[in-house]
């Protein structure tokens, strides 16, 4: 059974996905080459089919 990491990214209500933040980062590549499984849940926004909107 491997172990396992939860990675939750800066900014859980903005556009910004888990791939965006950790996959091109190369931050899952490196956990899940050492073993690791990743978990990287989407934005609030993204799950509840919300949109983002920038204040100005």
């Amino acid at each position: 059974m491997s172990k396992s990491v939860v990675l939750v990214h800066g900014g859980l209500w903005d556009a910004m996905d888990a791939e965006a933040f950790w996959g091109t980062t190369a931050i899952t590549g490196g956990l899940t080459s050492a073993g690791l499984t990743v978990l990287a849940p989407p934005a609030v926004a993204e799950r509840l089919g919300h949109r983002t909107c920038s204040a100005g």
